[in-house]
C-alpha cells in the first residue's frame, strides 16, 4: 500500500481552539497532534505549535474571543520562519 505524504501546513499558520475542562487546558487535534497544560491555555497552544513545527516553532497568539463559550479560546499557531512573531 502506498504511503501518502501530508501536505505542508499553511504558511499563514493554523487556528485552534483551546478548552478548559477538568483542570486542564486542551487543544483541538491538528494533524493527529494535540497538547494540554494545567497552567494556561497559552502553554497548551505553544506545546501544540512545538509538535507541528518541531524544528521552527514560534508559539501562539490569542485571537479575539467573539461568541465563544466560557472556557474556550482561539489561538493562531505559526512557525517562526514566517516572520509573524517577534
Amino acid at each position: 500500500m502506498a504511503r501518502t505524504t501530508a501536505k505542508p501546513l499553511p504558511a499563514e499558520g493554523v487556528t485552534v481552539k483551546v478548552r478548559y475542562s477538568g483542570g486542564a487546558y486542551s487543544t483541538q487535534t491538528v494533524r493527529g497532534q494535540r497538547a494540554s497544560s494545567t497552567s494556561s491555555a497559552e502553554r497548551a497552544a505553544q506545546a501544540l505549535a512545538c509538535k507541528l513545527w518541531p524544528s521552527d516553532p514560534a508559539g501562539a497568539k490569542e485571537l479575539p474571543a467573539k461568541g465563544l463559550q466560557p472556557g474556550v479560546s482561539m489561538w493562531r499557531l505559526r512557525a517562526a520562519g514566517d516572520g509573524s512573531h517577534a
